[in-house]
């Protein structure tokens, strides 16, 4: 018996059902293809074999056996999941072999292997939607833990802590209570003794005088 695939990996859709808002979906999508045997378009049930593969010829994940899977018309539809981490960003190429339900043979081998294509609509990371407000550590940040008073900034495309040196102040006038200005490179400012003339020294305030109610004046008549 011999089979042939005419068209395969019509599309990768995300796998919606019994998604719910708020959680992250899960690894799981489904796969469309078509399948010819002798060929005609097959028909009836065939078990499936799926496996990963990575560009360099290393297997992603376990490979995932769909038995009995129904084909009409040549079309099947199967669930696949090769668990986390199987997708990051990078080439992966999908291998199917078929052989006819209740066979005990080995798979036959479909060739060419198919790529593996982004779906229409990106994928939610479902790390993403795990992260929690507050769970991000400075530890957690590529730069590792700063000093106090240093903020991140980039740097040559790099995440590095820096200074926030406050700008360049190019001249400084001084106002009523100080002296020491204008300063245009270096130099520094103080209060002006004159106009805070206790400054440095005890304080000494007189003691608040007691108040004293009114007394009307006596008025007498002769």
């Amino acid at each position: 018996m011999t089979f042939r695939k005419s068209l395969l990996a019509l599309t990768a859709l995300l796998w919606l059902s019994g998604m719910q808002p708020l959680f992250a979906q899960g690894t799981a999508f489904t796969y469309q293809g078509m399948l010819s045997q002798n060929g005609s378009a097959a028909n009836g049930t065939n078990d499936l074999l799926f496996t990963l593969y990575a560009t360099n010829g290393s297997v992603i994940g376990q490979p995932v056996t769909n038995p009995a899977v129904a084909i009409t018309n040549g079309l099947f539809l199967v669930t696949l999941d090769f668990g986390a981490n199987s997708f990051t960003n990078t080439p992966r190429l999908l291998s199917i072999g078929v052989r006819p339900t209740g066979s005990t043979n080995g798979f036959t081998p479909l060739s060419p292997m198919q790529q593996i294509f982004p779906a229409p609509q990106a994928i939610f990371a479902g790390t993403a939607a795990g992260v929690v407000n507050g769970s991000i550590t400075a530890a957690s940040l590529s730069p590792g833990v700063g000093a106090n008073g240093l903020f991140l900034e980039m740097s040559s495309g790099t995440l590095v802590w820096g200074l926030d040196s406050g700008g360049t102040i190019s001249n400084l006038a001084t106002g009523f209570g100080l002296v020491g200005g204008p300063i245009t490179n270096n130099g520094t400012l103080a209060i002006d003794t004159t106009i805070v003339p206790q400054l440095g020294a005890a304080n000494v305030f007189p003691p608040a005088r007691p108040s004293r109610a009114a007394t009307p004046p006596i008025r007498r008549w002769c």
